[in-house]
């Protein structure tokens, strides 16, 4: 299925966490659709590098934090769709930190679902997370697997998810619930298992696995997240429903390494550690059969592919692993 151009063009677009991995992308692609797109981003001297400093004169930027309801309040007039990814992805943080990930997470979205209804908002998108299911019951994950979250993490996105589907039921909001599995691929945070696995090898280094190495997870690229993500705000059957999206395919961390060793062609071995990280789900991949049935949809990068594309740009970029 093919995105239809003239639907998103001119609509007035909100992104929050925008200056994030995923929403620079998904504001990239949004321009590139003839939207007027809204970037809403924390203004902090510890953030990332500055992900849409090439788009800043073809995007309003707002600054504030989706903790702060006022600000989002008035960032949001006049919106018709909001697509909300301002979030704190980071597992081992939410752990060190659980309040603060529920702040932003759980708070933070409620924050922006009142400031949607107060406004008259169209669409509401929420990025929800394959962690939602936790340690699988079966495999592959389908829809109907309930909720079983492990880390703080999780547990802040069951609430944010289900807060959309309360505003959903309640008010009338229209909402996309997307799950989506690991997405990889240019600008994201080097403290992701990929980009920390290719900083490493950029140096020389041998890729550190902080784990057993057997951990299954289902790598998504970025560019068909992105395509999910247009295609949820053209076809109206899928507001309200929970869809996943990733490949189906599971690949485990050791794997993932040796995939990006011989792709970099750096002669070194991994560094395996015996201990799992605190809040690791052993085992995760998805079951996509939703989104193909609903809307056509289905990956289009495999994982070869996007880790040649995700090293070949860092390699070109490695200022970018210095400074996140």
């Amino acid at each position: 299925m093919e995105t239809d151009k003239t639907t998103l063009s001119g609509k007035r677009i909100l992104v929050t966490g925008a200056n994030g991995f995923v929403g620079s992308n998904l504001c990239e692609r949004l321009l590139m659709e003839n939207a007027e797109v809204t970037a809403f981003v924390r203004r902090s001297a510890t953030s990332k590098p500055n992900n849409i400093i090439h788009l800043q004169n073809r995007l309003r930027i707002s600054y504030g934090d989706i903790r702060d309801f006022k600000t989002l309040y008035d960032a949001t007039k006049e919106i018709d769709v909001i697509y909300h990814l301002g979030a704190q992805s980071h597992v081992p943080d939410s752990i060190r930190e659980p309040s603060g990930a529920f702040q932003v997470n759980a708070v933070g979205t409620l924050n922006c679902l009142e400031a949607a209804r107060m406004n008259d908002v169209d669409l509401f998108v929420n990025a929800g997370s394959d962690k939602i299911y936790g340690d699988p019951l079966y495999l592959p994950l389908d829809e109907k697997h309930p909720p079983r979250p492990r880390s703080p993490y999780d547990a802040s996105k069951v609430a944010g998810e289900a807060l959309c589907n309360a505003y959903h039921k309640t008010y009338g909001l229209k909402v996309c619930l997307p799950r989506f599995s690991n997405i990889y691929g240019p600008r994201q945070d080097r403290r992701k298992v990929i980009p920390d696995f290719i900083n490493n090898l950029l140096q020389g280094k041998s890729p550190i696995i902080r784990s057993d190495g057997t951990p299954i997870r289902d790598y998504i690229f970025i560019d068909d997240t992105i395509e999910a993500y247009l295609m949820l705000v053209e076809e109206r059957k899928v507001y309200g429903e929970v869809i996943n999206f990733g490949t189906g395919i599971g690949t485990s961390v050791l794997d993932l390494c040796h995939l990006l060793i011989g792709i970099s062609h750096i002669p070194v071995k991994p560094t395996v550690l015996s201990e799992p990280s605190p809040g690791e789900i052993h085992k995760q991949y998805l079951d996509i059969s939703k989104a193909k049935k609903l809307l056509n949809w289905s990956p289009k990068v495999d994982l070869h592919e996007g880790l040649s594309l995700t090293w070949e740009w860092y390699r070109m970029h490695p200022e970018f692993l210095r400074e996140s």
